[in-house]
């Protein structure tokens, strides 16, 4: 891959060879010596001064290249360590003009200029190195060797772009100079290497084909054990029903970032008990089945087949909860509490999972609805390094109304279940404040 020299290389290479091909056309025995320059416009004709006998190669717009710029995305690892470091793919858009101060000349000079370049369609290797070779020290064209450009993987195309009056027009008016004759020109491509260096990856040692039949697994159904209309807790037996479960190499079950070695299999249904470590976090997560294959010499576990990702939720289970209050206040005739509130969860919940604490009053007043609040627990719920989860949350609250609440704790979208007394109405977890 080419350097950061590589874009002032491409210029100084068609300099040279506009140069070299006036002089091998022996152009200059009919209208005298000729200058070939890479300036911009504005910069070649002198104030109060006749037009020289030059021709002025100009870069006056980068772009990137389409086939290129997506061809490998830069890549990282867990450590942002460089996995892959891609090239910067530009195109070169440059102006060709021609000087001269009689009728003709610049005219000759660009006709000239025209052939050189469509024998120069493409830039050599061999012909960059020379054209880039110092014939004394040059320190500005040893670095422009050293950019690499010769080596790069895709050689340098050279080839007539169309640009119409209008945008011909702009362009010179930007370069506040008179226009003269001009054609426009494209080079393609210039591969920039990155500074990052990928780490760089062991050899093979070993070959190995394997052949198996296509049977991934296909997850149709999540259920507790108790029954599929009932709600999947921390604690809960849950069966996953589907098919081509079974694998010969083993079966594991996916909840969210957790993977878990079920007790029993069949073709058809999984059983998993939550309540064995590693257990998985409360919330809603994706739920999926894999099939490791066993590759290599000795052989390895390898991600095999997957199964389809399918929603579960897992509620939080509420075992116990208190509160403190710091304060109390009397508002138009309402008692009122600023403190903080805890509660328990029977699976510890994660530093990064939103949680929130629900609280239902209990009683049901005539004379307007039950209050109810919803009490944040603040960022990473309380854990403190190095632990990443916590048994127990914490929220504040301020002038939160006195009375009997139903207690509820929501992790990441899902909410714990209340109990049911006799008469059919929820009756704990209960809080008192």
């Amino acid at each position: 891959m080419s350097n950061g020299y590589a874009i002032a290389a491409v210029t100084a290479v068609l300099r040279r060879r506009i140069d070299e091909g006036l002089s091998a056309d022996k152009v200059g025995d009919i209208v005298g010596s000729i200058t070939v320059s890479a300036l911009p416009p504005d910069r070649i004709v002198k104030a109060n001064q006749a037009d020289p006998i030059q021709v002025n190669l100009f870069l006056h717009q980068v772009t990137l290249n389409a086939g290129w710029r997506n061809v490998e995305l830069p890549s990282r690892n867990s450590d942002g360590e460089v996995v892959r470091a891609p090239p910067v793919a530009v195109n070169l858009h440059y102006l060709v003009t021609a000087y001269g101060p009689q009728p003709y000349v610049p005219e000759i000079l660009l006709g000239h200029t025209v052939r050189i370049l469509a024998q120069s369609a493409t830039l050599e290797r061999e012909a960059i190195r020379q054209a880039l070779t110092p014939a004394a020290p040059d320190p500005v064209l040893s670095a422009l060797l050293a950019s690499n450009l010769a080596e790069q993987v895709e050689l340098i195309k050279v080839t007539p772009e169309a640009v119409n009056t209008e945008e011909m027009s702009r362009l010179w008016s930007a370069f506040q100079t008179h226009y003269r004759p001009t054609l426009a020109y494209q080079a393609s491509v210039v591969l920039i290497e990155g500074r990052g260096r990928a780490r760089p990856a062991l050899p093979i040692r070993r070959r190995g084909v394997y052949g198996d039949t296509l049977a991934s697994p296909e997850i149709l159904a999540i259920e507790a054990a108790d029954g599929a209309q009932e709600p999947i807790t921390t604690e809960s037996l849950v069966v996953i029903r589907g098919r081509r479960l079974l694998s010969p190499d083993g079966v594991q079950a996916s909840f969210g970032s957790t993977v878990l070695t079920p007790a029993e299999v069949t073709a058809t249904t999984i059983g998993v008990d939550l309540k064995t470590a590693p257990r998985p976090l409360a919330g809603v997560t994706g739920v999926s089945v894999t099939h490791p294959l066993n590759l290599g010499q000795p052989a390895v576990p390898h991600d095999g087949y997957v199964s389809n990702t399918v929603a579960a939720i897992i509620r939080p289970v509420v075992t116990a909860t208190s509160r403190n209050n710091a304060s109390t206040e009397t508002i138009d005739g309402v008692d009122y509490a600023t403190g903080q509130f805890s509660v328990t969860a029977g699976r510890p919940i994660g530093r990064d999972q939103k949680v929130e604490i629900l609280l239902n009053e209990i009683v049901d007043p005539p004379t307007r609805p039950p209050r109810g609040y919803v009490l944040a627990v603040p960022p990473g719920n309380g854990v403190v390094d190095p632990a990443v989860e916590i048994a127990t949350v914490a929220a504040p609250y301020v002038r939160l109304a006195r009375g009997d609440y139903l207690v509820r704790l929501r992790v990441d979208g899902a909410d714990s279940l209340l109990d049911v007394d006799g008469d059919g109405r929820f009756s704990t977890p209960r809080r008192t404040v």
